[in-house]
C-alpha cells in the first residue's frame, strides 16, 4: 500500500493547521514533493544521524519531525556540516521531510501537553486558552431568494463555511438590492436601462485562503446574475502565549518534592534529570505546564494562580522569577516533555490510514544524559 504525502499533510493540518504555528517557526514540507507516494513513514523528534540511518534501513519515504531541520535561511549547503549533510542524505535516499512543530504544540488534539496531563495524577485539566483562530477571509455576497440554496451549497462544496467540525456555516439577512443595467447588459432580473429593486439576501461565509480560487469560481458559476457583487473581508488570526499552556488540579495534593519525583517517573522514564525550585515541603494542588522550553511563559503561568509550573530549558534567573511570583518550578529535560510526539503522531496516522502506510518510530534518545 502507498499514500500521497499530500494526504498525510492534509490529515495532520486538519487538526494542527499551519496557522497555529508561531510566526518565527518554520513548519511544513521542507524537503521533497507532496505528490510523492510513500508506503513507510518515520516519526522523529529531531533529524539526527541515527534517524537518517533508520531511514536508509527502513526505506521510509517520509520523515515527520517535530523540530525543523531547516530553520534559518540557508546561504550555503555544506555537505560536511549540519544541516547540509542531513539535507543531502535525505535527498540521496529519496526521503521527504515534513515538520509539525508549534502548530502541534498549540493543537488541543495532538499536543504533547495532553499526554503530559494524562500521565500525571491530574484531574480537570486542559488547555488554558481555546484553540487559536487562524487567519481567513469572509465572503459576503448578495443573492435573490430563489437562488440562495444553490449558491450556499455550491460555496460550501468548494470549501467555504467550515468552522471547526461544522460545515455549511453561513449567515443570511434579508434586504433590498438595486441596480440599473447598461445598454450592453443582459440582466437576469428586470430590464436593461431601468432601475430595478430586488429582494435579496446578504450571504456571509468564512473561507480559507487556500481555497479562494475554487470558492470564487463556484460563486460565479452558481449565481444567476450576469455580474456578481461580492466583498472579501480579511479575518485576523489570534494566538496568544496562553495557547501553549495547559492547567490542571492534582488528584491528590502532594509536596513539591514528591511531585517532582512523580514527574521523573511518569514523564522522564525514571532517568531524566529533574530539578525543582521552591520549598520542598510546599503542598501542591494546581499546576500549569508547557512542553519543550516554556520559560517565556512564566508570567502567564503565574497569572493563572497555580502552585507550580512545569517546563524545560529554564535557568537560574527563571527559577528566581517563579519564586518571586509566588510559584514553584519543576524543570524537566526538553526531550522528555516532547518525546511523546513520536507516539502521538504514530497513533494518529495509524488511526487515520490504517494499513495504507507503515509508521515506524525513530529510536533516538535524549541529547543530554544525566551524569
Amino acid at each position: 500500500m502507498a499514500i500521497l504525502i499530500s494526504d498525510i499533510m492534509s490529515a495532520i493540518e486538519a487538526v494542527a493547521p499551519p496557522e497555529y504555528a508561531s510566526d518565527w517557526d518554520n513548519i511544513g514540507l521542507q524537503i521533497g514533493s507532496a505528490q510523492k507516494e510513500v508506503d513507510t513513514v518515520m516519526i522523529a523528534l529531531d533529524v539526527r544521524k541515527n534517524t537518517l540511518e533508520g531511514v536508509k534501513e527502513s526505506g521510509a519515504g517520509l520523515i515527520i519531525a517535530h523540530h525543523p531541520l531547516i530553520f534559518s535561511p540557508l546561504k550555503k549547503i555544506n555537505l560536511d556540516r549540519f544541516p547540509g549533510r542531513e539535507i543531502h542524505s535525505l535527498i540521496e535516499n529519496s526521503a521527504a521531510l515534513y515538520v509539525a512543530h508549534t502548530n502541534v504544540d498549540a493543537s488541543p488534539t495532538l499536543s504533547m501537553n495532553l499526554e503530559i496531563g494524562k500521565r500525571l495524577p491530574m484531574e480537570d485539566f486542559g488547555p488554558v486558552a481555546m484553540k487559536p483562530q487562524p487567519s481567513s477571509l469572509k465572503l459576503v455576497t448578495f443573492v435573490p431568494e430563489e437562488a440562495l440554496p444553490l449558491v450556499r451549497s455550491s460555496l460550501a462544496e468548494a470549501g467555504a463555511g467550515t468552522i471547526g467540525e461544522y460545515r455549511e456555516c453561513a449567515f443570511t439577512h434579508r434586504g433590498t438590492g438595486s441596480f440599473r443595467g447598461s445598454d450592453k447588459s443582459d440582466p437576469a432580473v428586470g430590464e436593461k436601462g431601468v432601475l430595478e429593486e430586488v429582494e435579496e439576501f446578504r450571504l456571509e461565509m468564512v473561507c480559507p485562503k487556500s481555497r479562494m480560487d475554487k470558492i470564487i469560481r463556484a460563486l460565479w458559476e452558481s449565481h444567476p446574475y450576469e455580474e456578481v457583487a461580492y466583498d472579501l473581508y480579511p479575518l485576523a488570526p489570534y494566538q496568544g502565549e496562553s495557547h501553549f499552556l495547559w492547567k490542571g488540579a492534582l488528584s491528590d495534593p502532594c509536596s513539591l518534592r514528591n511531585l517532582s519525583e512523580q514527574v521523573k517517573e511518569s514523564l522522564g522514564a525514571g532517568i531524566a534529570p529533574v530539578r525543582f525550585a521552591g520549598e520542598a515541603d510546599r503542598e501542591i494542588r494546581t499546576m500549569a505546564w508547557c512542553s519543550g522550553g516554556g520559560k517565556s511563559l512564566i508570567s502567564s503561568a503565574a497569572a493563572l494562580g497555580v502552585d507550580v509550573y512545569l517546563t524545560g530549558d529554564t535557568g537560574h534567573h527563571d527559577a528566581l522569577e517563579c519564586l518571586t511570583l509566588g510559584m514553584g518550578l519543576i524543570d524537566l529535560d526538553h526531550f522528555y516533555t516532547e518525546r511523546f510526539f513520536v507516539d502521538i503522531l504514530k497513533r494518529f496516522l495509524e488511526e487515520e490510514f490504517g494499513d495504507e502506510v507503515r509508521v515506524i518510530p525513530d529510536t533516538c534518545g535524549p541529547v543530554y544524559h544525566a551524569g
